[in-house]
């Protein structure tokens, strides 16, 4: 009987030479069916069935069964179609990998820090995110609780109904804040600088101000610097020089 699927000429080998997994029909091979394998089909070791054959035009084992033909060729098994397989021809993109344990724990340990550090932020900024209602009573009741034990659960709590929230738009706002409060303190800082010199220097330190500030009344940072100069020298407390550095950051504002 023909084999169905193989146009080229082959051989059956000996039944006792099929179940011992060899055959004298390939004349280029030493008698001993290769085996092959394939990572989504295991391996398959050839003969090792009712019965095979070597076909010479295509080079490839024909192992037969009661009902199906497969066909092996080196790397590769190629098993009969079934058309009620559907193939999924979409690429295989290693970045959709699962994450790890790991990681997964990092990321909701990071978002209930998240969710804790809002409990530093006024309740208008909370509707400023249009946090959940959940969350916002889950913050208002951790802002109650003194104990530790309590306090742990509830930042659990808070932990937890973070893991459904967008935790972007929360890290922005904190963002912004931060960059807010660098631009006050070195706005502070550069004020201070300004009070020591006018202070130190007294008219060329009024003069160089006075260029950055033409609207400062000269006349009124001399006598708050002379003053500030006086309480320095008497060690008395530096009244004059807070009331100088307030004068500066009104000119600020």
């Amino acid at each position: 009987m023909p084999w169905p699927g193989c146009t080229g000429s082959r051989s059956a080998p000996r039944t006792s030479d099929c179940v011992r997994g060899r055959t004298d029909s390939d004349p280029g091979s030493s008698g001993t069916a290769p085996k092959w394998r394939d990572s989504r089909f295991g391996s398959v070791q050839a003969g090792r069935c009712g019965s095979a054959a070597w076909c010479i035009s295509c080079r490839s084992w024909l192992l037969g069964g009661n009902s199906a033909i497969i066909r092996i060729y080196p790397a590769i098994v190629l098993l009969p179609y079934r058309a009620d397989v559907q193939e999924d021809d979409t690429p295989f993109d290693p970045g959709e990998t699962l994450p790890s344990k790991t990681r997964r724990k990092k990321d909701a340990e990071a978002r209930q820090n998240l969710g804790i550090d809002l409990l530093g932020l006024p309740e208008s900024d909370w509707r400023t995110l249009e946090l959940p209602e959940e969350l916002v009573l889950a913050l208002r009741e951790a802002r109650h609780i003194r104990s530790n034990g309590a306090r742990k659960r509830q930042f659990q709590y808070i932990g937890k109904l973070m893991r459904d929230i967008d935790p972007e738009p929360i890290r922005a706002h904190f963002e912004i804040l931060r960059q807010r409060a660098r631009r006050a303190s070195q706005a502070h800082h550069r004020l201070e600088k300004w009070r020591d010199r006018i202070i130190g220097e007294l008219d060329p330190a009024i003069d160089a101000f006075l260029s950055e500030q033409p609207s400062a009344d000269r006349q009124h940072l001399r006598q708050l610097a002379r003053r500030a100069r006086r309480e320095h020298e008497q060690g008395r407390p530096p009244r004059a020089a807070r009331a100088l550095f307030r004068y500066l950051r009104e000119l600020e504002a």
